[in-house]
C-alpha cells in the first residue's frame, strides 16, 4: 500500500484509496487497521 500511496496521492494523509478486499470495499486507512491487502479500485483527493 505504501508504494500506492507514493503513486497516486498527491500528499501524505491527503486523498484515500478504494480498496476490495475480502471484507468488502475499504479505504487503505481501514485496510491498515485490519491488516489486510486488497485490488486497487481509484482514489479520490
Amino acid at each position: 500500500m505504501e508504494s500506492w500511496e507514493k503513486r497516486y496521492l498527491p500528499g501524505k494523509n491527503f486523498g484515500i484509496l478504494m480498496l476490495s478486499t475480502s471484507r468488502g470495499v475499504l479505504s487503505h486507512e481501514q485496510a491498515k487497521k485490519e491488516g489486510i491487502g486488497g485490488e486497487l479500485l481509484g482514489y479520490v483527493y
